[in-house]
């Protein structure tokens, strides 16, 4: 009897938990290992709603779709061992060219109910012959739809989304979580991820400006969870107010990176090895992009100390020679 009653209790406990309603959420499990770009249908649950989004996963042989140094740049999963990414602004005319991955949700949302979304974002950071991935952007957000979407009908580029961030994320080493709330409006069907602003509503930055450069986001870990307790309607976990005055960037580097004084003051910039020996001393003036050669450098994680606004604040950056 006490046996019986205790599989009722663990039942009820399993039944009562949230229920993730986006199907293969970290891109895992697969149809086939990518070969190519612009292949994310190969994630299963997932499809391509408009350009050329791509999938990324330990298990490709092809050199531009692998994990963790591919096409988009290098970064390792959020979890597991894939990732999807797209583009969410470019520089050439006529502009707004956006990529948009989409997903049947488990079940419709329900009018009236509130839901939290919720999905990891990296920045992606490369430079190819043709194509230059060094800008970054905000609006990175979620749509949900009642129709689906395709490449002859992409989602629509209309300055609207259910959720969007007005931060630019710019962070290449780290996965950034985002998320926010909101109350479905309608019996909606299908999660869509994308920036759906136009280059007009959209705000932007580069390290350099090139008919060639865009902003490329990997992303990972999508959830959407029906929720009682009250939550921030829109926001983003993110932001950190004393790291955001020294920007560091490539991030994994291997000839070189910058180091970026946000502030209107000079700052000390000191550079520590993994066993704390200090092999850089330099001043950074303000806003302007300070070049550290590391070609003799050896491969692994360095630390990278400022001091600003009474804060002492150390950063990682990863050298990785080919």
């Amino acid at each position: 009897m006490k046996y019986s009653f205790l599989l009722v209790i663990l039942f009820i406990g399993l039944y009562s938990k949230a229920q993730n309603l986006v199907p293969n959420p970290s891109f895992e499990d697969t149809i086939s290992c990518p070969n190519d770009f612009n292949q994310i249908e190969r994630a299963i649950g997932w499809i391509n709603f408009g350009a050329s989004p791509d999938y990324f996963n330990k298990c490709s042989s092809f050199i531009g779709s692998t994990v963790p140094s591919s096409y988009g740049g290098y970064q390792e999963p959020s979890t597991g061992h894939a990732y999807a990414g797209i583009i969410t602004y470019d520089i050439p005319p006529p502009g707004n060219y956006r990529e948009f991955i989409g997903a049947l949700l488990l079940q419709s949302l329900e009018i009236g109910s509130k839901y939290k979304i919720s999905l990891e974002v990296s920045s992606g950071y490369n430079v190819h012959q043709f194509e230059i991935i060094e800008c970054f952007c905000n609006k990175l957000g979620v749509l949900f739809s009642t129709i689906p979407y395709s490449v002859p009908f992409p989602a629509p580029i209309n300055n609207y989304s259910h959720f969007a961030v007005d931060s630019i994320i710019q962070d290449t080493l780290n996965w950034v979580n985002i998320s926010g709330c909101f109350i479905a409006d309608s019996n909606y069907k299908y999660v869509i991820i994308g920036n759906f602003f136009d280059d007009l509503h959209t705000d932007w930055i580069c390290d350099s400006i090139n008919m060639n450069s865009f902003a490329y986001y990997f992303i990972d870990d999508v959830s959407v969870y029906k929720v009682s307790e009250d939550c921030v309607t829109g926001g983003i976990n993110y932001l950190n107010t004393e790291t955001a005055s020294i920007r560091i960037f490539p991030n994994p580097s291997h000839d070189f990176f910058y180091i970026q004084n946000l502030t209107l003051t000079n700052i000390q910039i000191d550079i520590f090895n993994k066993e704390g020996k200090k092999i850089i001393s330099k001043i950074s003036p303000p806003n302007i992009k300070m070049e550290i050669r590391v070609n003799e450098w050896e491969n692994g994680i360095y630390y990278v100390k400022s001091k600003t606004n009474g804060y002492t604040i150390f950063q990682k950056i990863i050298i990785i020679h080919p």
